[in-house]
């Protein structure tokens, strides 16, 4: 029998580049999923980044 993993792992059969640049990769990948469907999905690979938010304290307002 089957487990959980196998019923619901997608087959990626390919996958070719759409867009890329030193942020950002954009991909459409030729995937099945468990029903055997198979199909083209948009995939997105990230570089590692830091975020980070500042502000003022003058902006904000009086609680």
């Amino acid at each position: 029998m089957a487990d959980d993993a196998e019923l619901t792992r997608w087959v990626v059969h390919g996958e070719r580049l759409i867009y890329d640049n030193r942020w950002i990769r954009l991909g459409l990948a030729d995937v099945e999923i468990p029903g055997g469907e198979r199909f083209e999905h948009h995939v997105v690979h990230l570089d590692r980044a830091a975020i980070a938010r500042s502000y003022s304290m003058s902006r904000i307002g009086s609680c």
